[in-house]
């Protein structure tokens, strides 16, 4: 029988609306997307480990929320990473191993992302990485890791994975015999950007890095006051290593050699600063390249490159804060350090985030500092007010007096020194009485020449490379032939 053409459309409509049912049974559901995990009610008692344990187990991103103030999370044992997770602390947290254990493991192929937070008093006496241990992807930014402790990798230890520190500070961590205070990179990739390694120390090698046989590349940052027991207190490499813009002082080999860097394999390093080290700034069997404008405090570090000068005096000041993420050593006046970098392709800020370049030699020339700071044009220091008397009358015997007068500020804050200067009332300029001063008062003897008459006082500020402006104002003395107190 011959349907007709109605309900031959109609069965065709109801079939299609079927397929398309079922289709959409048959197609899965987007993911739905997970919130990120908090840790914390907004009060100090609520962020607890097991708080941070029930955030991290559903990965993502997971943030604090603990009040205004820093907050200190009690660890008891390692918190195992095996998926995708960021922690961001947002710099008012502290995970504390209490020096009873580590704190992280990231397993093969698990990424880990740590911001804005303190690792502390992590440790694993007979293991690996006293605050983390990383087989997977470690990336840390804003960062603090200190006073943990490992056999290996006092700060961390990297087992083959990846690792990138940036912006963060690993400060007084220790290792046993296996070495690197800091960081042990075995066998990894190890990139270390605006960063600072100080203070840490290890009973072998490398006290503030111990790389093997790996990839190490140490750009824009300072490593400064690390110790080893043997070689290399700031550096100790095996493999291929790049260290580029940065400054290495004061760091230490106490029975070996190399006391900034240690080197076998190859190391490539472009205007970096080798201060201090002892008892060398550089040593090993390896090869070094030199891509230019480096100064070296002696010359263990000679590479022959552009522009690379060695036995000078590159005038750090100490390591403290000169603004941005870590603590760093900024150039005093009259650096060589200054505009030495000149063979071009500097990173567009210095491990501070201040822009480079900067004509910081006054020459007219912008041209990148070596080092992690790159230095603003030396301005000299000021005087802020008059010297003054220390007697109670401004007329004196021409016996003993004494002056004094304010500190000046140098806004790089250079070592200064005084010179202070007179004129008698009929002088047309100011003339010497002493310079060289490094205190802030001056004494005239019995036997001052200073005739009777009006005489005025100003005083001047250098810090040996400029001189700012003298005192804003001075100081008139009459001085007389009367006995004072007869």
């Amino acid at each position: 029988m011959r349907e007709r053409r109605g309900t031959r459309q109609a069965k065709a409509l109801v079939g299609c609306a079927l397929l398309l049912a079922l289709c959409a049974l048959l197609t899965p559901s987007p993911a739905p997307v997970r919130a990120a995990g908090v840790v914390g009610g907004g009060f100090p008692e609520s962020c607890t480990t097991s708080a941070l344990l029930a955030a991290l187990n559903g990965g993502g991103l997971v943030t604090f929320n603990c009040g205004p103030a820093p907050v200190s999370i009690s660890l008891t044992s390692r918190i195992h990473i095996s998926g995708t997770v960021t922690l961001d602390g947002a710099g008012l947290v502290t995970l504390n191993g209490g020096g009873a254990t580590g704190l992280f493991l990231v397993t093969t192929g698990a990424t880990l992302e740590l911001r804005n937070l303190t690792l502390s008093q992590g440790s694993d006496p007979g293991g690996h990485g006293g605050a983390i241990y990383n087989a997977g992807s470690l990336r840390l930014r804003g960062v603090t890791v200190r006073d943990n402790q490992a056999d290996a990798g006092g700060g961390i230890y990297n087992a083959g994975g990846n690792v990138e520190v940036s912006e963060s500070t690993l400060h007084g961590n220790g290792a046993g015999l296996s070495g690197g205070g800091g960081i042990y990179n075995a066998g990894g990739t190890l990139t270390i950007e605006r960063s600072t390694l100080s203070g840490n120390t290890s009973r072998m090698h490398g006290g503030g890095v111990f790389s093997q046989a790996g990839h190490l590349r140490i750009s824009n940052s300072t490593l400064s006051g690390n110790s080893a027991a043997q070689r290399g207190g700031g550096i100790y490499h095996v493999g291929p290593a790049e260290l580029l813009w940065s400054t290495l002082s004061g760091n230490r080999a106490r029975f070996g050699d190399g006391g900034n860097v240690y080197s076998i394999g190859s190391l490539t390093w472009g205007a970096v600063i080798f201060a201090a080290g002892t008892p060398r700034n550089c040593s090993g069997i390896g090869t070094f390249v030199s891509r230019g404008g480096t100064i070296s405090s002696d010359s263990s570090c000679s590479a022959g490159g552009p522009g690379d000068r060695n036995n000078l005096d590159p005038r750090l000041g100490p390591l403290r804060d000169n603004g941005g993420p870590s603590q760093t050593h900024a150039l005093l006046g009259g650096s060589p350090a200054r505009d030495a970098a000149t063979q071009g392709g500097c990173p567009t800020t210095d491990q501070r985030g201040v822009p480079r370049p900067i004509d910081g030699n006054g020459d007219g020339t912008a041209q990148c500092d070596a080092g992690a700071v790159e230095a603003a044009p030396n301005a000299g220091p000021s005087m802020s007010g008059a010297p003054y008397l220390d007697e109670s009358s401004s007329a004196i015997n021409r016996g003993t007096f004494g002056l004094r007068w304010p500190v000046a500020s140098d806004p790089e804050g250079d070592p200064v020194t005084y010179t202070l200067l007179h004129k008698e009332a009929r002088d047309a300029s100011y003339s010497i009485v002493a310079e060289g001063l490094t205190s802030t008062s001056y004494v005239f003897g019995a036997d001052n020449p200073e005739a009777v008459g009006v005489w005025t006082y100003i005083v001047r500020a250098s810090d040996g490379a400029a001189s700012g402006a003298p005192s804003p104002a001075s100081l008139p003395v009459t001085v007389t032939d009367e006995a004072r107190g007869i």
